[in-house]
């Protein structure tokens, strides 16, 4: 790229201890046919050899920036990123995944140039056991032919990596991730996709999507809990403001499903205050039209059945905890009785 040329595409990707899986998500990026880019590595507060491998990347490429701030998760990452990107697109791409082609970027560009459009979407692939395989998952992960789609006609949360959008639509607007250790994305995601209005899709595969690590075990606490809640919150109500029934009624069968009640249920059963009271804004955003069909018991809303769930659990837990402080302290008794 020839030094003050306009930057078509700024790549933000933000780093956590991913020193070994950085080289081949940077060499994804800088692979590409479309030259007028820029990589923007945000170092996350790494407490391995990341910032070293970022250096050494960097000096041999000046499109690649290398950013750092003390840990605060991906998503203020991202908005630091977001903030001093200068592309009249911007895409997001996690240090562990990679670009599925050499010209994925340049595909995505000039269709969303082409058609006018403030953000173009391919499809994805997760990589497994040494192979790549279709992600699980609905249909809107990938698209099987070329469109021009209404947002209002998709209603999907995921994906967002698969993309680029106008980033003067997101600076103008203020769409930003919010500051959660997850499910931080489909706010952003969604937020992005309703102030597109539409978008144009490709049936390309343009993201490789790493399953050994987005896979492994997750480590619940009620922060990580609370967090989910907080962004499933946030999609709810921006569905509620646009009439998005479809968005809403996926949440629905999510809950009901089960899933989600079990994790959250054994999850916050010392302390769920917080969580409680975002159930609860949660419960006030759904739409009548998207609870219609599902007819929830005594006209309850679909969070109540995972309150009565954490309720029932902590009950439980307390009676268990109960017993266990009853037997130490009749121990400390006898033993002061000398028996």
């Amino acid at each position: 790229m020839n030094a003050g040329a306009p930057v078509k595409i700024s790549v933000i990707m933000p780093v956590y201890n991913r020193a070994q899986t950085l080289p081949k998500a940077v060499r994804s990026v800088l692979r590409q046919t479309l030259r007028e880019i820029e990589l923007l590595c945000v170092n996350d507060g790494s407490t391995d050899n990341t910032v070293m491998v970022l250096k050494k990347l960097a000096k041999n490429d000046p499109r690649v920036k290398v950013l750092s701030q003390r840990n605060a998760g991906a998503g203020p990452a991202r908005n630091y990123g977001l903030k001093r990107a200068k592309g009249e697109f911007v895409a997001f791409l996690d240090s562990d995944d990679w670009y599925a082609s050499d010209d994925v970027l340049a595909k995505l560009y000039e269709k969303a140039v082409e058609h006018h459009v403030q953000a173009c979407l391919g499809g994805s692939r997760c990589a497994k056991r040494g192979t790549l395989q279709p992600l699980e998952g609905p249909g809107k992960i990938f698209f099987t032919k070329e469109a021009l789609i209404s947002y209002q006609d998709y209603q999907f949360t995921h994906g967002y990596c698969r993309g680029i959008y106008e980033r003067r639509m997101l600076m103008d607007h203020n769409i930003c991730f919010p500051p959660y250790r997850r499910f931080e994305d489909p706010p952003f995601f969604v937020s992005a996709m309703v102030c597109a209005g539409r978008f144009y899709a490709l049936p390309d595969i343009v993201l490789i999507y790493d399953e050994s690590r987005h896979y492994q075990k997750i480590h619940w606490d009620e922060r990580t809990v609370t967090d989910i809640l907080k962004g499933i919150r946030d999609v709810l109500c921006i569905a509620k403001e646009h009439a998005y029934v479809g968005l809403q009624k996926d949440f629905i069968e999510r809950i009901r499903c089960g899933d989600w009640s079990e994790i959250l249920a054994e999850n916050l059963r010392a302390s769920w205050t917080e969580a409680k009271i975002v159930m609860e804004d949660a419960n006030g955003s759904f739409l009548e039209d998207a609870l219609r069909q599902y007819h929830l018991p005594n006209g309850e809303k679909p969070f109540d059945l995972i309150l009565q769930n954490i309720y029932s659990n902590n009950r439980s837990f307390l009676k268990r905890t109960m017993l266990h402080v009853w037997k130490a302290l009749k121990s400390t008794i006898n033993e002061g009785r000398g028996t």
